[in-house]
């Protein structure tokens, strides 16, 4: 965990200054520039962009720390967002355009939410500041009217064309259709009524699947004071939806009624401009489980306590299934919490 504490910019001669520090050691990274490469400063890692890797860097009372960076020639991703509403087509203006890299030890891509643009009035975007690397593009309306896609032509991250930045610029021009809409309700027993009654702030998310199990969200939304949910601008194909409460009071489930994502009922649509609506979803009230690690000496921090659950594959057999979407970890005391567990 980290925390920025000052920032400077540099003048026309590369150099800056920080005041008002306290007394210890700073970690310092170097950014802002969309023609040059981040970094955090690292004697062992030049030109690191894991801030993990960082050198600290100590500051006495009243002393100054000297810290250079030379900085590497950045890449870039530039390209021009259209939209087609079947007749016309316009520049697609106000469309967020986000990047996502590849994480080998989770073998899958990931939003990367610091390399982002929003088009403007032309259509046009520029993520600059990239390292020579793999990278993948999505393109989002944040008002839900144009589907959201992946470059190119696709509606998830496995099926997107990877843009490989090996020096200067990369265009990915994208044209986006009109996005499709899930609606709903959902509601739960409150125990302070005693009755079932609309569910304020529970997630809603959706995604595509494939028959390998992969299975990302590319949409979220969450419901209002009367239990109901818009979620907007999805594209064409078959979606799994996904409904959880943040604080553990109740069972998350998939649509329809299952904790099982591959049980499932998908969710189609073979056209743009549709709507479904999925009706009322009641959600079951959630069990806990409390606990505390200790090794015999102490307590254990930073603990992962992982639930498991019994995943039959109908034919009179199954296994045991970690569930780290509701994984905690242990408390300075060892002690911990499980929320959101079925009874």
């Amino acid at each position: 965990w980290r925390e920025s504490v000052a920032w400077a910019s540099t003048g026309e001669d590369g150099a800056y200054d920080t005041f008002g520090l306290m007394p210890g050691s700073y970690i310092v990274e170097f950014f802002g520039s969309p023609d040059w490469q981040g970094e955090f400063h690292s004697t062992e890692f030049p030109h690191t962009r894991d801030w993990m890797q960082a050198t600290p860097v100590p500051v006495t009372a009243g002393g100054t720390a000297i810290v250079d960076a030379t900085l590497q020639p950045a890449a870039s991703i530039t390209g021009q967002v259209t939209t087609f509403d079947g007749v016309d087509t316009e520049n697609g203006v106000g469309i967020d355009v986000l990047l996502l890299t590849y994480n080998e030890g989770a073998e899958r891509w990931e939003y990367r939410w610091d390399l982002r643009a929003t088009t403007d009035m032309n259509g046009f975007y520029r993520i600059g500041g990239l390292e020579f690397a793999d990278y993948r593009v999505v393109f989002q309306d944040p008002n839900g009217d144009w589907a959201t896609e992946f470059y190119h032509d696709a509606n998830s991250p496995l099926d997107a064309t990877t843009v490989g930045v090996t020096s200067g610029n990369w265009v990915a021009d994208e044209q986006l259709v009109p996005g499709n809409t899930i609606t709903g309700t959902v509601t739960g027993f409150v125990e302070a009524s005693g009755l079932v009654e609309p569910l304020e702030s529970i997630t809603i998310a959706v995604g595509p699947f494939d028959e390998s199990g992969y299975y990302e969200h590319i949409a979220w939304t969450g419901t209002g004071s009367d239990g109901t949910f818009e979620l907007r601008g999805l594209p064409v194909g078959s979606f799994k939806v996904q409904i959880w409460d943040d604080a553990g009071t109740y069972v998350g489930e998939f649509y329809d009624d299952t904790t099982d994502w591959s049980l499932a009922t998908p969710v189609d649509f073979a056209g743009t401009g549709q709507s479904q609506d999925l009706g009322t979803i009641e959600l079951g009230v959630a069990a806990s489980l409390s606990g505390h690690v200790t090794n015999g000496a102490g307590d254990l921090a930073g603990i992962d306590v992982v639930p498991m659950y019994w995943r039959d594959d109908g034919g009179g057999g199954g296994w045991w299934e970690e569930r780290w979407d509701i994984a905690r970890q242990t408390a300075d005391d060892g002690t911990f919490t499980l929320t959101g567990l079925t009874p």
